[in-house]
């Protein structure tokens, strides 16, 4: 009785219990957007920091308390990543080689990161893989000797170099062994991982030719290793780094460069090798609740306005029903009621506002760059944003905002329903009230 009563309520006043339930199906609505958004944005920035960068955990040889040089690396093989790819908290064991050279032709050159890749474990499903732009990615095998290195590049590398899909370059390197490492690589292909350096300066190979060019043979110098649950890496890593020991065939396994790290390997999460990246994910889901609090309390702000402005312009209707016997209790009752049911199918309109909204962000993107007046590629702690960020339902959340609404709604309301128990009958008809 008393839910078919509040909806008859709400049905009589159609223009406020319209605008109030816009009100809050805006609110509900943008909530759930920004939900999917910001959770886009956070997706953007592990994936440049982990599967772009360190991965979820990095293996790389002590060196102590220096910097790690081109010649610190150490040996691997077949069987010590298939070691490694056993272990239930590892999914992925990746060798890469890295280093700096110089690239260009006769008209230009650019100093480059030398990314070397095991593209057979990267895979087509690597961040690598998945963010060409233009072009294609590199082969599962490389090229036969004799016959030009591939190379992707940085799409702003590219540009800075005026290099094209097909176009021949050289690049110059210090070996491992003191000597002067120089190939001709062709590019095959132009890459947006969202990780700046890679993005402006990067060249990525093939590891078997960077080993060559590098003079490094079967050894590399690092190991990037992914896992099934990010949000457990810390436990992951310890289980990885007993087992480190016999996968790799080292003595030791230390969790941080320094001076007690002067042999074996070093091993960190990618929280410790990117902390900054970290810290701005955390500001990211501390940020989400305060937007959270910001328009609840707008929406609340309008639901007592609401109601309270209700109970005063029926004081007269109110203090009818209590003097023909209604009892307070059950007045308040509908009054809490009529608020709730209007915060819930104001709610699932916005539930509905917020799923087209994100279907069609997913469909066309966003483009960070239209909230700025900068124009071109933004960066943030290293991630650039050019490119539009898409939305996905998956990432939202539907229910908290619903729930909490409806909850906002149910304590907003008690004021009213406060206020219409203590009224006088006599006093509410004559109009003295």
């Amino acid at each position: 009785m008393i839910l078919r009563l509040a909806g008859r309520n709400l049905v009589r006043h159609r223009w406020r219990s319209s605008l109030t339930a816009g009100g809050i199906a805006v609110a509900v609505g943008l909530l759930i957007f920004l939900s999917s958004w910001i959770a886009s944005i956070t997706n953007q920035m592990i994936d440049s920091a982990t599967e772009a960068g360190v991965g979820h955990v990095r293996v790389e040889p002590a060196v102590g308390d220096a910097t790690p040089a081109l010649y610190d690396s150490f040996a691997i093989d077949e069987a010590a990543l298939a070691s490694l790819e056993a272990e239930p908290d590892v999914t992925r064991a990746s060798p890469r080689v890295a280093s700096f050279g110089l690239l260009g032709d006769e008209d230009r050159s650019q100093v480059v990161q030398l990314l070397g890749l095991d593209t057979r474990r990267e895979g087509e499903a690597s961040v690598f893989a998945r963010s060409v732009s233009e072009g294609r990615w590199l082969d599962p095998e490389p090229a036969e000797m004799g016959m030009p290195r591939e190379g992707v590049l940085g799409h702003q590398l590219a540009e800075l170099l005026g290099a094209e899909v097909g176009d021949e370059l050289v690049v110059f390197t210090q070996a491992a062994d003191g000597s002067l490492g120089n190939d001709v690589v062709e590019v095959v292909g132009r890459v947006r991982t969202g990780r700046g350096d890679l993005d402006r300066g990067g060249l990525l190979m093939h590891m078997e030719d960077a080993q060559v060019l590098l003079a490094l043979e079967e050894r590399a110098h690092e190991i990037v290793l992914t896992t099934p649950d990010l949000d457990a890496v810390e436990e992951a890593a310890a289980r990885i780094a007993a087992a480190l020991p016999a996968a790799l065939g080292v003595d030791a396994v230390h969790r941080a460069h320094g001076p007690e790290a002067q042999d074996g390997v070093v091993l960190n999460t990618w929280m410790e090798l990117a902390p900054h990246a970290a810290e701005m994910i955390d500001f990211a889901s501390g940020a989400w609740y305060v937007i959270y609090a910001f328009v609840f309390a707008l929406a609340g702000v309008g639901i007592v306005n609401t109601q309270r402005m209700s109970v005063l312009e029926r004081r007269r209707e109110f203090g009818v029903v209590l003097a023909v016997g209604m009892s307070p209790p059950l007045l308040s009752a509908i009054i809490v009621a009529e608020t709730v049911l209007l915060a819930v199918t104001g709610a699932l309109l916005g539930v509905m506002l917020g799923t087209a909204a994100i279907l069609i962000a997913g469909r066309y993107g966003i483009d960070p760059a239209a909230f700025t007046a900068y124009e071109g590629e933004m960066s943030v702690l290293g991630v650039s944003f050019g490119e539009p960020m898409y939305t996905s339902l998956a990432d939202a959340s539907f229910a908290a905002p619903t729930i909490a609404m409806a909850g906002l709604a149910f304590v907003f309301a008690i004021p009213a329903a406060l206020g219409a128990m203590r009224l006088d009958p006599v006093r509410a008809i004559s109009g003295r009230t």
